[in-house]
């Protein structure tokens, strides 16, 4: 498969089409690190836990948007990271931290920082959104870094003030991944 890089912006983003996925799959049904791991720090409401488990991820990839669900195998994803020769993929967001809202300005200027901090670790890296299970919540644009450590995917989350990101293996299974000290 054929890969543009955007070159003008010496950035290693994967050009992808803007498209939408009409509908989106089954409901979620696992978390990875569930917030009572932390004793004594669950400040995680139950509405908030909900809402990122079953909220829809999307990743635009080069041939389609991929629309994940927590916990649910994706033989899309998995072929996605076989395509790059990468065995790992993270979910990531610099928009609304701590889930509270902030100004458009504020999310997008994170936003654009968070892209620049890809470039700059050298990884590639595709556009994605998180979505509302019901799309009556909030839509926020992603950054979906291929082949990261989840260790360093959890130090950029928490450096972006984000209770949670989602995190992929080889398996093409989405988990999602607190972040602590939340």
């Amino acid at each position: 498969m054929y890969v543009a890089f955007d070159t003008d912006q010496a950035s290693r983003r994967l050009t992808t089409p803007r498209r939408r996925p009409a509908d989106c799959c089954g409901r979620a049904t696992r978390l990875c690190c569930f917030p009572s791991y932390f004793p004594g720090q669950n400040i995680i409401s139950n509405r908030l836990l909900t809402a990122f488990e079953n909220a829809r991820y999307v990743v635009f990839a080069p041939d389609e948007a991929l629309v994940l669900r927590i916990g649910q195998h994706s033989p899309a994803l998995e072929r996605l990271l076989l395509t790059y020769g990468v065995t790992t993929a993270a979910i990531l967001t610099a928009y609304n931290p701590r889930a509270r809202t902030v100004s458009d300005e504020a999310n997008r200027g994170a936003q654009a920082q968070l892209q620049r901090k890809m470039d700059e670790l050298g990884l590639l890296w595709l556009e994605g959104e998180n979505r509302a299970e019901s799309d009556a919540g909030p839509c926020e644009p992603t950054v979906v870094a291929l082949g990261i450590a989840r260790e360093q995917s959890e130090r950029l989350a928490q450096g972006l003030g984000q209770l949670a990101f989602v995190y992929v293996d080889a398996s093409g299974q989405p988990d999602l991944v607190w972040v602590h000290p939340y």
